[in-house]
């Protein structure tokens, strides 16, 4: 396994704006309730499908750092999505869909040059 370092950097809007398309959506997390199932199936657009269809991530870029070579793949990833993600722990991911006025950007660094040898 590579090393990699990733960070998370958590936005908040003011009370009431809403920035995803999950707004009063349960997941299945009060009573087994899919509130917002029935949409990904009547829904017009992707966007109006519902949470179901779009993945939650608004934009995505790879690029090159200083230290990849022309021939490595890109080794930085930057990631805009709506909802809370400030890592991986118990209960992360109702609290990555509680609330609709947030918005995480994420950055990965892959591939860091190690400087400890394989064993």
């Amino acid at each position: 396994m590579q090393d990699h370092y990733k960070i998370s950097i958590v936005t908040q809007t003011k009370p009431g704006s809403k920035l995803d398309n999950s707004k009063d959506c349960t997941f299945g997390y009060i009573a087994g309730e899919y509130t917002c199932l029935g949409k990904s199936q009547t829904g017009i657009s992707p966007l109006g499908r519902g949470p179901y269809t779009t993945g939650s991530v608004a934009v995505g870029v790879t690029m090159k750092s200083s230290f990849a070579s022309e021939s490595e793949d890109p080794d930085l990833i930057f990631i805009g999505a709506s909802g809370l993600f400030g890592g991986y722990y118990p209960s992360f991911a109702y609290e990555s869909t509680h609330a609709g006025n947030i918005c995480s950007w994420l950055a990965l660094k892959a591939q860091a040059p190690t400087t400890t040898p394989a064993q």
